[in-house]
């Protein structure tokens, strides 16, 4: 993970269970929409780890709030954080409630990194501030 000039405003992590995760899945299918972007869908879908690229997705998000310290609590929507590109590397987009939150605070550029393990996802977000070329 390479930081762009300027400091680290904060950091978040969040842990997924693999097997919670799936079964949520099997729940709500019909609801994805309303979690995941459409481009988010579109490369889950088109890779051989569809499950595992959702539940990255959703720690990454979960991550980037926790980092801007909203938690999904009034305006945010799930589909104001995005996850897009590779699997364990990702572009981290902000849009909505969830830019509005970072513009306040500072925050120029939102990171995320991911890895996966015995069951588990771990993601972490990094938040920049000032100094940074990178625009969330």
């Amino acid at each position: 993970m390479q930081f762009p000039a300027g400091g680290v405003g904060s950091i978040g992590v969040d842990i997924l269970e693999l097997d919670r995760f799936n079964a949520f899945l099997a729940r709500n299918e019909e609801h994805l929409c309303e979690i995941f972007t459409r481009q988010e869908l579109a490369a889950a879908d088109a890779g051989r780890q569809r499950n595992l690229y959702l539940a990255t997705r959703w720690a990454l998000k979960e991550a980037v709030l926790k980092a801007l310290g909203t938690g999904w609590r009034g305006d945010v929507e799930w589909t104001d954080v995005e996850a897009v590109g590779a699997l364990f590397e990702p572009r981290i987009v902000l849009r909505g409630a969830a830019k509005r939150a970072a513009e306040r605070s500072g925050v120029n550029c939102a990171i995320g990194s991911a890895s996966s393990s015995a069951g588990t996802v771990l993601a972490l977000a990094a938040l920049t501030r000032a100094g940074g070329s990178h625009r969330p």
